[in-house]
C-alpha cells in the first residue's frame, strides 16, 4: 500500500471516531493538515509528518489535545503519534 493511501484510510479511521465523540474535523487545502473542533470551541491542528518517521501530530499540546489523542490513537491501533512534534 502506498503511503498516500494509508493516510487516506487512517484519516478516515481518525474522522470516524471523532465525530462519534461529537468532534468537527476539516481539511485545510493543499496540505496534510486537518482542523480539529473541540467541544469548548478550541482549535487543533492534526498534521501527517512522513519524515523522519510516519507520524501524526497534534498541536497545541494541552489537556483537550491529550483527550484528542487518546481517541486517535484508539481509532489507528498502535500507530505512532504525536504530540508538538514528539513522538507518544
Amino acid at each position: 500500500m502506498t503511503q498516500g493511501r494509508r493516510v487516506l484510510q487512517e484519516i478516515l479511521l481518525i474522522r470516524t471516531a471523532l465525530k462519534q465523540q461529537g468532534h468537527r474535523i476539516q481539511k485545510q487545502p493543499k496540505q496534510a493538515v486537518w482542523v480539529i473542533s473541540f467541544a469548548n470551541s478550541k482549535f487543533y491542528r492534526l498534521t501527517y509528518q512522513p519524515a523522519p518517521f510516519s507520524a501524526w501530530s497534534l498541536h497545541p499540546p494541552d489537556r483537550n489535545a491529550s483527550s484528542l489523542l487518546g481517541i486517535i490513537h484508539k481509532a489507528l491501533g498502535s500507530q505512532p503519534i504525536s504530540v508538538n512534534g514528539r513522538k507518544g
